[in-house]
């Protein structure tokens, strides 16, 4: 067989040319759909991790406004313990 025959066997149709540059534009379409769509997905789940460290910053802020207010209870108590002692041995009469 010939080149030349070969060469036109392997080649689509001549009514069948346009086929292939109509479909370029609908594969384009599709990608850029499902690029959006991805992009959008990757936004939300960025700011679902922008969320959750906020929120991991909230639980962590609440922890040590919870240990600071229970060390100033007790430094309170603790003073407020010691002048109750020295005001009661200087009320009581020595013998």
């Amino acid at each position: 067989m010939s080149r030349r025959g070969r060469r036109h066997r392997e080649r689509p149709p001549a009514r069948h040319v346009l086929t292939g540059r109509e479909v370029r534009p609908l594969f384009h379409m599709v990608h850029e759909h499902v690029k959006g769509r991805l992009n959008i997905r990757l936004k939300e789940f960025k700011l679902g991790e922008e969320i959750q460290t906020a929120l991991r910053m909230v639980a962590i802020q609440d922890l040590v406004e919870a240990i600071v207010d229970l060390t100033v209870i007790v430094v309170l108590m603790a003073l407020s313990s010691r002048s109750d002692i020295q005001n009661s041995s200087s009320t009581q009469p020595h013998y």
